[in-house]
């Protein structure tokens, strides 16, 4: 569980909840001051085997019970700088930052301890009645009590990658190009030589180039396979084409196909994730400092679409298949790529058609970043036998309006707080189970919990009429500003 995919109210819902789970979030009465145990707390949160964040919830009692934080003096900044001085083995610091919400009225605090391979953490010399060389865990009790074998044995393998597979840890490294050298046609890691990329010999082929070929002023076009390695071992490969004349190597991209609304054919169109490996590949092998590489790659964009997410991806693809088929119209009315010297008569019809769908698409992509940022507009949840309307509002509250129908079943997984919420609302459920006013919730999921009678996430099953989800909705908008809205890469 991340924090970043949930609101805050939304998060502390869901684990006071399920109450505390000491290797990934605990609770806290108070935070008074950086003290010697909360120092201790954050380091055995930083010695976790699993990959997620971890949480110190303050102003929450350890049966769960919101109580809020009667003084709140201390700042992320305090702490990240003390645990900057502290004499941390080799020089590894736990990061953190701090958030201050309002919950039930009340004022609590989420310290979020993050995620790190750098493990295990631990002192150098003692300090604050902290003990050199000893491992503090969740499990660990006390300030002398140090983790156990297996729980060490465990953090040295999380360090040394050995938890996660090879071909995920090699995507990794291919963020730091630093750490590679050049042997012949290969790439090898300078720190796991046994990680390499190896080049299959370039192949010219000038009878059947790819339809964006002809988007660059050079066409002359090579092909070569790409094998990511370990220990010899090809773990994945990709066809990589060679485009303008061979400046610029990049992974083939993905197909991708709508299902255009009123139409009997599927759009079809080429398209990079930039969170994909196939991607962090091509950010590899680009040179951002090779004008030539720079223009070769910006004529590509024209005609290839470039996603920030799967989940722009999807939103993008559901609002294209409810344009309808005026999209293939605008394909055949753009007058670009006019001449193509393909050789062939059909085939120069099919990547006319493919250029044109490209940039078509780019634009209204534009378009749809810049002019049209989702909004939630009525939200549906149709989950186990219910059928609910309503709506977010600007303070996140959430409206759900009279006419829907909620579980006439209480599950299992159902709170008190919710059980509670049922009998009090008692006199505006029908007897179909249908509501007779409308209802006012902290949160999305505070309503979907409650229309099911168990513990659900709102921001998953709240949806508009075309199926997109209010997490998506509520993604999109937070990124918007922060991609600037336009196509440039960099």
């Amino acid at each position: 569980m991340r924090l970043s995919e949930y609101t805050s109210k939304e998060f502390l819902e869901m684990v006071l909840s399920e109450g505390e789970h000491h290797w990934y979030w605990a609770f806290y009465q108070e935070l008074k001051e950086v003290n010697t145990h909360l120092i201790r707390e954050i380091i055995a949160f930083a010695n976790t085997s699993h990959d997620e964040d971890c949480y110190m919830i303050f102003g929450v009692s350890k049966d769960g019970e919101v109580v809020g934080l009667k003084s709140f003096n201390v700042t992320g900044v305090m702490i990240q700088s003390l645990l900057k001085e502290m004499p941390f083995a080799g020089g590894f610091v736990p990061q953190i930052s701090l958030e201050k919400v309002v919950f039930q009225e009340c004022e609590l605090a989420i310290l979020t301890v993050h995620n790190t391979y750098h493990t295990p953490i631990f002192l150098a010399e003692d300090v604050m009645g902290l003990l050199a060389g000893v491992i503090y865990t969740p499990s660990s009790s006390s300030a002398s009590l140090n983790a156990s074998y297996q729980e060490i044995e465990e953090l040295w393998k999380k360090h040394f990658g050995l938890t996660k597979p090879a071909l995920e840890c090699i995507i990794e490294c291919l963020a730091d190009k630093d750490d590679w050298r050049v042997s012949g046609t290969s790439y090898y890691h300078v720190y796991h030589p046994e990680y390499r990329l190896c080049e299959s010999e370039m192949i010219f082929d000038s009878s059947n180039r790819e339809y964006y070929c002809y988007a660059q002023s050079n066409q002359a076009t090579y092909y070569s396979t790409m094998d990511i390695t370990d220990e010899n071992t090809v773990l994945k490969s990709y066809p990589l084409v060679h485009l303008a004349g061979g400046h610029l190597s990049v992974p083939l991209p993905e197909w991708g196909f709508v299902d255009v609304v009123r139409s009997s054919k599927k759009l079809a169109y080429q398209y990079y994730l930039k969170d994909s490996p196939r991607y962090q590949l091509l950010e590899f092998m680009f040179d951002k400092e090779d004008k030539a590489q720079v223009h070769a790659f910006n004529e590509l964009r024209k005609v290839i679409l470039v996603y920030q997410s799967l989940e722009e991806k999807q939103a993008f693809e559901e609002y294209i298949a409810f344009v309808g088929q005026s999209i293939y119209t605008m394909i055949r009315e753009n007058s670009e790529f006019s001449y193509l010297a393909t050789g062939n008569a059909v085939r120069n019809s099919d990547y006319k058609h493919k250029l044109r769908t490209g940039l078509v698409l780019n634009e209204i992509l534009r378009e749809w970043r810049s002019d049209n940022e989702l909004a939630s507009d009525e939200l549906y949840f149709n989950v186990s036998g219910t059928e609910a309307t309503g709506r977010e509002r600007e303070d996140e509250s959430f409206i759900v309006y009279a006419g829907s129908k909620i579980s006439p079943i209480i599950k299992a997984s159902c709170s008190v707080a919710n059980e509670q919420l049922r009998q009090q609302y008692q006199h505006i459920i029908g007897d179909d189970f249908v509501l007779k006013e409308d209802l006012l919730f902290q949160s999305p999921s505070a309503a979907s919990s409650f229309i099911t009678a168990s513990v659900t996430n709102g921001r998953l099953g709240w949806r508009r009429k075309d199926g997109i989800s209010l997490k998506s909705i509520q993604e999109y908008n937070k990124k918007a500003k922060e991609i600037q809205l336009d196509l440039k890469l960099w």
